[in-house]
């Protein structure tokens, strides 16, 4: 679920720009899966939240109000674009206690073994694009059903991007809390799993 509010502005009822703010989050749980039917996945056994806060600035093209002499219809279908900047925060369930994973770089991240790895940043941009319509209830009420896709540029909003590491290099950079949960949450397979992360849950 997500929500959120934003501020328009129009020209002549068909281009239109808006200054939009959402709150929301993901989730996704290995455990879940049919063991039959999505074994590799049920083994890997990950599962995470990562809740997101938006800002966007998007702009929305209404074809009928541009094309036509008809600048008030009663259904108004539009496309939208524009871009993004949002926050996210990778986390997972360790004994009851909500862990941030991307300081404990549980893929190497930063690490000298794995210099290809560089610590992802919790704030990214993103391209939003979709497609709505407009329903007029009267002059001043109108509904709006809207998708949108957003393309990211970044593969970890649920920290897992490539293959899991040799544990013991957890402890050269991390001791106590750090390095204990390093250890418990880096690799969560079932036995007869594959020693490898499947991109994305």
């Amino acid at each position: 679920l997500c929500g959120g509010i934003y501020f328009g502005v129009k020209y002549r009822n068909y281009i239109g720009l808006r200054l939009e703010g959402t709150l929301g989050s993901v989730r996704g749980y290995d455990s879940i899966l049919p063991p039959n039917d999505s074994q590799e996945r049920f083994l890997r056994n990950l599962s995470y939240r990562s809740k997101i806060v938006e800002l966007s600035l998007i702009a929305e093209f209404h074809p009928i109000e541009a094309f036509t002499e008809n600048r008030d219809p009663l259904i108004s279908p539009y496309l939208l674009g524009g871009i993004g900047f949002f926050h996210f925060n990778p986390q997972a369930n360790l004994n009851g206690a909500w862990i941030n994973l991307q300081p404990l770089s549980t893929e190497g991240q930063g690490f000298a073994e794995y210099p290809d790895r560089k610590v992802y940043s919790l704030n990214q941009f993103n391209i939003p694009l979709g497609l709505g319509a407009r329903y007029n209830i009267s002059d001043l009420i109108n509904v709006k059903l809207e998708f949108q896709y957003r393309f990211l540029f970044t593969d970890y909003l649920d920290d897992v991007s490539t293959k899991y590491i040799d544990p013991a290099l957890f402890s050269k950079y991390y001791s106590g809390a750090d390095l204990q949960n390093a250890l418990l949450l880096n690799d969560r397979s079932k036995p007869g799993a594959q020693t490898a992360h499947i991109d994305g849950i």
